[in-house]
C-alpha cells in the first residue's frame, strides 16, 4: 500500500540508468527539488543537456550503488531494470523501477504547488488520464491562492493565536470561510483579526466589505469559494 509523503529531496544523491524519455521526466522533477542527479546511459535526450546533471557515458553494467539515496530504473530492458531493483532493495536503497508499475518502492504524483501549498494525486497507475483531470481541477482551485496572500493568511493565524488563544478555534473558522477580497483589503493580520471579531461578535462586516465582496462575485471571482474548499489547511 502506498502512503503519500513530502520528502526532502535537496542534496539527495540520485542515480537514474537510462536517458530516455522517462529518466527524462523524472529528472526535472528531481532537479527542481534541488537533488544531486546522476545519470548512467550511453545516449540520452537533448532535454538532458539543460539539467544540472552528472552524466557517466557509459551502460550500467554492475556500477556500486552505495551512497544513493534513489535509484530510479528507466531502461527499456526490463531484465537490467529487475536486477537493479534487487540490488536496491538488498541494500535498502529507494528504488523506482519504471518497468515494474506498482510492485516498485514508490511513485511518483502528479503535483501541483502554488503559494504555499503543494498538492500531489495519483491513481497508483490505473488511471492516469484521471489524474491529469484532477490535477487540473486542484490548480484552479489553489489559483487564487498567490504566495502574498497565502502568507498574510499564515501570519494572520499565528497572530490569533498569539493574541486570541480562547477565541482561537472561532476565529480561525471564521478566516476560512472570510472572502480573500476582504482579507487582501485588510493587508494585515491586526485589521483582519479585528474584522474577523466583529464577525463573531454579530456585528458584521461593513456595508462597504459586503458591496466589495458582491461586487467581486459578480464579477466572476471564485475566490470565497476556493477559500472555504481550503478551510481546514488554515487551522
Amino acid at each position: 500500500m502506498f502512503y503519500p509523503l513530502c520528502i526532502e529531496m535537496e542534496n539527495k544523491a540520485v542515480l537514474i540508468i537510462g536517458g530516455g524519455q522517462i529518466g527524462l521526466h523524472k529528472a526535472e522533477v528531481l532537479a527542481k527539488a534541488g537533488a544531486d542527479i546522476t545519470l548512467i546511459a550511453p545516449d540520452r535526450l537533448e532535454g538532458w543537456a539543460a539539467l544540472p546533471v552528472v552524466w557517466r557515458r557509459e551502460r550500467y553494467g554492475g556500477q556500486s550503488l552505495d551512497g544513493y539515496f534513489l535509484v530510479i530504473c528507466a531502461t527499456d530492458d526490463l531484465v537490467l531494470n529487475g536486477e537493479v531493483a534487487g540490488k536496491c532493495k538488498k541494500r535498502g536503497i529507494l528504488c523506482d523501477n519504471t518497468s515494474a508499475g506498482q510492485s516498485g518502492d514508490l511513485l511518483f504524483p502528479a503535483v501541483v504547488q502554488k503559494g504555499g501549498y503543494t498538492a500531489a494525486v495519483t491513481s497508483n497507475g490505473q488511471t492516469p488520464f484521471l489524474t491529469k483531470k484532477i490535477k487540473g481541477e486542484i490548480e484552479k482551485i489553489l489559483a487564487p491562492y498567490d504566495e502574498e496572500t497565502v502568507a498574510l493568511l499564515a501570519k494572520t493565524r499565528l497572530h490569533i493565536l498569539e493574541h486570541f488563544p480562547a477565541e482561537k478555534k472561532a476565529l480561525l473558522h471564521k478566516l476560512a470561510l472570510a472572502p480573500l477580497s476582504i482579507i487582501r483589503e485588510k493587508g494585515n493580520p491586526d485589521e483582519i483579526s479585528d474584522w474577523l471579531q466583529r464577525e463573531q461578535t454579530g456585528a458584521g462586516a461593513d456595508q462597504s466589505d459586503c458591496r466589495r465582496h458582491q461586487e467581486s462575485e459578480s464579477s466572476g471571482g471564485n475566490g470565497n469559494q476556493d477559500h472555504q474548499n481550503e478551510r481546514r489547511h488554515h487551522s
